[in-house]
């Protein structure tokens, strides 16, 4: 993954790093996304919070593991 304005590369010549550009960056194209990038893209898209997402836990499963059996199911 790239972004942070396309981060920099190193080139075999001393002092002189070059930026990739947009066109090259997964994330600006939208190949990826950082996980925090997608959290809270889905947070302001539904408008679910976390104590909202608590509060769904604790009435659909009955203890961590079966949170962590739910996750990692098809």
């Amino acid at each position: 993954m790239f972004c942070i304005d396309h981060i920099l590369f190193r080139t075999n010549e001393p002092n002189e790093d070059r930026l990739i550009p947009s066109i090259a960056c997964p994330i600006c194209q939208f190949k990826k996304m950082p996980d925090h990038l997608f959290i809270t893209y889905i947070k302001k898209r539904t408008g679910i919070s976390k104590e909202d997402v608590l509060k769904d836990m604790k009435e659909r499963f009955k203890d961590w593991k079966e949170l962590i059996e739910y996750l990692n199911s098809k």
